[in-house]
């Protein structure tokens, strides 16, 4: 199903550099958070609750894509969308099945607003630094 919404581009796989890879994927939230500190500490609560996921759930779903497509703003934006659409879905399945952890309008505000917004922040921000290292490691072999 992936592989017919995110074709393969001519020369695919591509090489993804670790080390830009990681700082671009580590720097997304911390940049955002550092910036937009002001705006009632959101995005300082959204490293908080979202980071884990971001790196565990965003981190693969990323490096799938870029070895198999040129990184384009939007669409690693909505591939983080979609990747926090899915993770909101699964938390929302385990919140029914197990003993309630959070209650389901607090869930749903938390992950699905508040995460939508910060996971097309963070996916904006993750493509910008990946091609500013990578152009940085390009540079340097």
């Amino acid at each position: 199903m992936l592989n017919r919404l995110v074709p393969r581009q001519s020369g695919a796989p591509f090489a993804v550099p670790p080390v830009a890879f990681i700082c671009a994927l580590f720097g997304a939230p911390l940049v955002i958070a550092f910036f937009g500190f002001w705006i009632f500490l959101i995005p300082v609560f959204a490293l908080y609750f979202g980071g884990p996921l971001y790196l565990v759930c965003a981190g693969p779903a990323c490096y799938w894509y870029l070895k198999r497509r040129v990184p384009k703003t939007l669409e690693i934006t909505l591939l983080a969308i979609v990747v926090n659409t899915i993770v909101t879905l699964v938390l929302l399945c385990l919140n029914a099945l197990m003993a309630s952890f959070f209650r389901l309008d607090d869930l749903l505000v938390l992950y699905g607003g508040f995460g939508s917004v910060m996971s097309a922040i963070w996916g904006a921000t993750f493509c910008k630094l990946y091609v500013w290292f990578k152009a940085d490691t390009d540079k340097t072999r």
